[in-house]
């Protein structure tokens, strides 16, 4: 029931005819408003409340007057309606959102009221307003899209949907979703659905995802949005235009940037940069005005290039700049005496060409002030002859990269003359690498005013050094650079020996894994080696079982020698070291090796008689050497010259740190004519598992092998190869402090007289063996698998055990305390040591305090017998 003011009078008939006026305007088309006599609004339909845009509860109370559109006509009506009780016409009515509607109006007196009846202009069915708004747009060229005052979309023609890729959702509305429109827009568009014409800025379509960083839009829109009313000025809807400005703005951004870019190249040029027409500056940069210290208020169309010539020069000046405004050619330049406005004087060099601006010819020039070149380069010249006899390489260029000075150290490290190298560009002299030339780090400079790392430059000769550089911009008093200054010290051997360092550490990291990978297979071989001689034996005489079973003895021996390779390579093993005859050595493994030749490689030796001893263990050694020479077989596929040759030499130790000692040592020599290697396989050759042979041509241990046995005998490897030309490897043993023979091999052992042996290894299936060949060979055995149990055995039989094999490495008591602690139950015990590998240095602490021996596992039994028999018969 719409809201109605009662009259004083009878509140139940009050309450009465108020419903029936609120049934009566229910019913009625018209917009019904009843106003009391006060001219306030008493009562209104809905008809009414949707004419002026307001609800019930604001309309009821109005004064009526203010519903009109205010002008005079309208309130002279309002008082002839008073007077004449009843009137028919238009009236203007104005809404609540500022529009006014002309409607037909109807006034009829009741009492103290005025009932007013207004039809409202009529409106179009929004099926009607659809239709007729999609016709409308849909052969436009122009995207466009149309929607109510509500917001809901009425149509989208397909220059729209083509511009955008997508049609909008059904039903759609721009505020709530389903258009193009996002929640960034909403403010915009609420306006435009107030009546306003606004214009939405340029946004990117389509939308950034935050998902994908870095996606760039494909193009840039601006819509422009424009309200389209009924007649009467109520809006009727609103049309959305959409322009594709990713052009323009491309094309806006292009012109912005290239203006930018040749403004900063003018303004931070060196030289001063002019433009000059009919003898006048119309342009010069900051340079040129810092140069003739003037501004650009007192030159620009004021002066020209004669104003600030010396007299004596103006005849070529003017001549020249006549010269060049005739030609179109590129021309020379021209030297003339300037003069500031102060008097002052400075040396000039001008070049200009001719140019065609708004349809006039034009001179742009450039000047340079040689003056402070000149004084520059004689600064530059000063300061390095101050440092002539630093012993680091001083150059200095100009900002350009030439070369302006280069001292004595510059020459004897480069091995340029100081007068080949002045005026050359120094990025070709020393042909540095692409990421340490000049040019390349003066942009760091530039920024940062000095710069100091580790470049790599080549010599004269063409040999590539490393170099410690520290480098500095040198700037004239305007704080410009003009020069830079760098101060070179050749690090090539303290780079070598850091490389050597680093491989060394890399080498014992992963030798420490590969020794106990051995040490653990060693222990396993023992075993099968040992059970292996023990079931030869006992084969009856059948030739087929005797081969299987010399096939399987070789077999493990094989794989022990993979173990060997490792331990060499993990630097571990070489415990016995003995004076060695290198040349001998050499010859054996010359032997062996000369059948394994192709008859395509010719093998020349030359061992000279009178070699110093070396010491060393005979067979690692043997192994080394058998290794290079296997390496350089391969790396002549097609035959050529394999060269070993001995000799002695005094070389710096590289172990040694800096200055680097002198001492002794034979150089084995091993030259191959072969493929060589390049820097890459070159830097890898003695890495574990590096290999370039194909698969199953080898296992990439040769090379890691004798790199750990030589340095594990203190000698070092120096390598030189180029691809195509072959490789020498040079081999460094230290001689031996005294002269001394080779071991000779022991007779074989007698059988035992029930001498008692405790066995200790925490290895149960070496325990048994051991156990079972020394039983069979004449001896009492007790055996302790770790070294808790060994102490406790030989305390219970005291004085009754004759001697100790024991395992070096072992888990909870190592074998050194229980080594330790059987030397303090008994210092005259007898102790065998054994290991899969070992730690030389513990091993030989042990002998000297008494230990009788070392076997390396594995070992044959035969080996073991005639240790056992050597440690008993010792005092």
């Amino acid at each position: 029931m719409f809201p109605f003011r009662a009259k004083r009078g009878d509140d139940g008939l009050a309450r009465q005819t108020a419903e029936r006026l609120a049934a009566v305007l229910r019913t009625v088309s018209d917009a019904v408003l009843e106003v009391d006599g006060g001219g306030l609004v008493a009562a209104a339909n809905r008809q009414a409340c949707d004419l002026v845009g307001l609800g019930p509860g604001s309309l009821v109370g109005l004064p009526f007057r203010a519903l009109t559109d205010g002008s005079p006509e309208a309130l002279q009506l309002l008082e002839e309606v008073r007077r004449r009780k009843r009137w028919e016409g238009e009236l203007g009515f104005r809404r609540a959102d500022g529009t006014v509607v002309r409607a037909w109006a109807r006034a009829e007196a009741a009492g103290q009221s005025v009932v007013w009846s207004v039809t409202p202009p009529r409106r179009v069915a929004r099926s009607e307003l659809v239709a007729y708004v999609r016709q409308a747009l849909q052969d436009l060229p122009l995207a466009v899209q149309a929607f109510d005052p509500h917001g809901d979309v009425l149509a989208t023609n397909p220059a729209w949907v083509r511009l955008f890729g997508q049609a909008p959702a059904s039903p759609a509305n721009v505020l709530r979703g389903g258009s193009v429109f996002g929640p960034q827009h909403r403010s915009v568009l609420e306006q435009a659905l107030r009546g306003e014409a606004v214009r939405l800025p340029a946004f990117p379509w389509p939308p950034p995802d935050p998902r994908r960083a870095g996606t760039r839009p494909s193009k840039f829109l601006e819509v422009l949005l424009a309200p389209v009313r009924y007649p009467e000025g109520q809006l009727q809807f609103v049309a959305a235009i959409a322009l594709d400005t990713t052009e323009q703005r491309r094309l806006e951004e292009e012109l912005r940037e290239s203006e930018a870019r040749y403004r900063t190249l003018i303004e931070e040029s060196p030289d001063g940069v002019f433009l000059l027409e009919e003898g006048l500056f119309r342009f010069v940069n900051r340079r040129f005005l810092q140069m003739f210290r003037t501004t650009s208020a007192d030159c620009v169309d004021r002066l020209g290039p004669l104003a600030l010539c010396a007299p004596e020069d103006r005849p070529k000046l003017a001549a020249y700049l006549r010269e060049r405004l005739a030609s179109a050619a590129p021309g020379a330049t021209v030297t003339f005496v300037g003069v500031r406005p102060d008097g002052t004087r400075l040396e000039c060099e001008l070049q200009a060409n001719r140019v065609v601006l708004r349809g006039k010819s034009m001179l742009l020039g450039t000047v340079r002030d040689l003056t402070e070149q000149r004084r520059v380069a004689e600064i530059l010249h000063f300061q390095a002859s101050l440092l002539e006899q630093v012993q680091d390489a001083i150059v200095a260029t100009d900002w350009d990269g030439r070369v302006v000075y280069w001292n004595r150290a510059a020459e004897a490290l480069y091995g340029w003359l100081a007068s080949d190298a002045v005026g050359r560009d120094f990025d070709a002299l020393v042909r540095p690498e692409a990421r340490d030339s000049l040019a390349r780090l003066r942009h760091h400079l530039l920024r940062e005013g000095s710069w100091r790392g580790e470049l790599q430059h080549r010599t004269a000769e063409g040999r590539l050094a490393w170099l410690s550089a520290s480098l500095s911009v040198q700037r004239d008093p305007q704080g410009r650079p003009v020069g830079v200054v760098g101060v070179y010290r050749d690090i090539t051997a303290q780079k070598r020996l850091e490389e050597e360092l680093l491989q060394a550490q890399k080498m014992e990291s992963i030798g420490t894994l590969a020794g106990g990978i051995a040490h653990d297979f060693n222990n396993i071989l023992g075993t099968i080696v040992g059970y292996l001689g023990l079931l030869k034996e006992e084969l009856p005489g059948n030739p087929d079982l005797q081969r299987y079973f010399e096939i399987l003895e070789r077999s493990a021996l094989r794989a022990s020698e993979l173990t060997r390779q490792l331990l060499g390579f993990a630097r571990k093993g070489k415990f016995e070291v003995r004076p060695l005859d290198l040349a001998r050595l050499c010859s054996e493994v010359v032997e062996l090796f000369r059948t394994t030749l192709d008859p395509r490689v010719q093998l020349r030796t030359h061992f000279p008689p009178d070699l110093p001893l070396v010491e060393g263990d005979a067979s690692q050694l043997h192994q080394a050497i058998l290794n290079l020479c296997m390496n350089a077989r391969d790396a002549m596929p097609e035959g050529g010259l394999l060269e070993l040759t001995l000799q002695p030499v005094i070389a710096p130790d590289p172990t040694s740190g800096e200055p680097p000692v002198l001492r002794p040592y034979a150089c084995l020599t091993v030259r191959d004519t072969g493929v060589g290697m390049d820097e890459h396989v070159k830097s890898r050759m003695f890495e574990p598992f590096f290999t370039t042979k194909g698969p199953g041509k080898g296992t990439g241990l040769g090379l890691a092998m004798v790199y750990g046995i030589v340095r594990n005998h203190g000698g070092f490897l120096e390598v030189d190869s180029e691809v195509g030309k072959g490789t020498v490897v040079r081999m460094y043993l230290p001689v031996a402090g005294g002269t001394g023979e080779a071991e000779q091999v022991a007779p074989e052992s007698p059988p035992g007289t029930g001498e008692t042996i405790l066995v200790v290894d925490d290895e149960e299936p070496l325990c048994n063996l051991l156990r079972d060949v020394l039983t069979r060979r004449g001896y009492r055995v007790l055996v302790a698998t770790d070294g808790e149990e060994a102490l406790r055995l030989y305390r219970e039989h005291g004085g009754r055990i004759d001697l100790v094999v024991l395992d070096m490495t072992m888990p909870g008591l190592s074998g050194m305390d229980t080594f330790e602690a059987l030397r303090s139950l008994n210092p005259q015990a007898r102790i065998l040591l054994t290991s899969g590998y070992t730690q030389e240095q513990a091993a030989r602490e042990a002998v000297a305090r008494g230990a009788k021996g070392f076997l390396q596992k594995p070992f044959l039994i035969s080996e073991l017998l005639a240790r056992v028999r050597e440690a008993l018969q010792e005092p």
